[in-house]
Formats: structure tokens, sequence, C-alpha cells
């Protein structure tokens, strides 16, 4: 109740206009949200979503939220091994042939988890961007690590990071669903980087996941 939303009728990738694929109705005050697909490109998102505003607040007070979990016990215990599908991921990753002397930037890093693995083959340069002040605490304290806390699209995130440069890969993991404008957050990537540099992208994939967690869970925009 109270949350004021924005229209997107358009895809952020091609911008085309979006035909609705389906209708969310609220029992509660017969609030409407569309959720529609582009037929040039297949991308599927909210038409209607809620304010950068809203957005913003939520991850960073209320996404993993310290009161959900007993950080102090999480802190004090040894850090246990990654997710298999993410450290997948990071050796795809690794396989590129990256220098080990330039930056990688996790962007929404989470507990820190990838970047641990990162350092583990030899990466010096680690750091991270991640949106949850609870989530970004933990991986400063848990390992140490330069992490921003905010968006990536934030201004004052991107000027810290530019003290970064040269940075030869910007690695999202399960990131770009959540953000609330994809062609901002690329454009943001892109001023960050330098040609033969890397963007790497992993996004859910209903062959492992819920599809309904995925379609109808209001956070996942895209």
């Amino acid at each position: 109740r109270g949350m004021k939303f924005v229209s997107s009728p358009a895809c952020p990738g091609c911008l085309a206009p979006l035909a609705v694929f389906y209708t969310l109705v609220s029992g509660l005050d017969g609030l409407t949200i569309r959720r529609g697909v582009c037929e040039l490109c297949g991308y599927i998102g909210y038409m209607e979503k809620p304010g950068r505003e809203w957005f913003d607040r939520f991850y960073e007070e209320e996404w993993d939220n310290a009161a959900w979990r007993n950080l102090e016990r999480e802190f004090a215990s040894p850090a246990g091994p990654i997710p298999e599908s993410m450290r997948a991921v990071v050796l795809q990753a690794h396989a590129l042939g990256l220098d080990p002397a330039k930056t990688i930037c996790d962007i929404g890093c989470g507990t820190g988890d990838a970047m641990a693995e990162f350092e583990r083959l030899g990466y010096a340069r680690v750091v991270g961007v991640e949106s949850s002040r609870h989530r970004s605490e933990f991986a400063r304290r848990k390992y140490g690590y330069p992490v921003f806390t905010g968006s990536f699209e934030n201004a004052a995130v991107r000027r810290r990071l530019d003290r970064e440069r040269p940075i030869q890969l910007l690695f999202s993991f399960h990131v770009l669903e959540h953000v609330f404008d994809p062609r901002e957050f690329i454009q943001a990537a892109a001023a960050l980087q330098e040609e033969n540099d890397f963007l790497f992208l992993v996004t859910p994939d209903a062959m492992d996941q819920s599809l309904l967690a995925l379609l109808f869970w209001l956070p996942h925009l895209h």
C-alpha cells in the first residue's frame, strides 16, 4: 500500500513496445500490474514497476536484512564451499585468460563468495559492489575486501570504481534481473571499461530454478 509505480512500456534492450504477457490484479485495492514481452527479442519484464526510490531503499535496507540471520555467528564460522553453479561460472571467467594484475569487480557481490573464489585463483585486485548494506558489511568483515555499498548505477559508486581502473572483468552473477534499468546498468559498465575488457553476465535459468518464483517475485523486474 502506498507504493508508487512507474510505467515501463518499452523493452529496455531493443526499445520496442511490450505486448501484455499477463496481468496481476490485487485483491486489496484492484491495482493491476502487467508483465510484458518483447516480440522482437523475447525480453519479459514488468510494464508497471516500483519507483526507483522504493527500489533502492528495499535493496539497501530490507534485502537479506541482518535481523533475519545471525551475522556474528556467520562471521566467526569458517567459510564454506561456494555454490557449485557459481564456482562453475567463475571458472568460465577465469578461462578467458585474464591478467591477474588487473582489477576484477563483482557487481552484486553478496557475502563475497565469488570474490573469494577469484582470489583463490590468483587474482589480487578484487573489489565488490553490493546494494544491501547487510551483505556488503558481511563481505568486508568476513574477507576484508573493498566493497562499495549501493547500486552499481549510483554515481558515487561509479566514482569509487573509477579509481580501481583498469577493471578487466565486471562479473555479475544473478543481478541483471534485479536492476532498475538494464540499459542503464550496461551503459555504466561500458563507461568503466576499455576495449577488450570483459562484462560477464549470469542470469537465472528456468532449467534449474522455479519458473514461478522467477516470474512472480516482484523484485525480479526482468
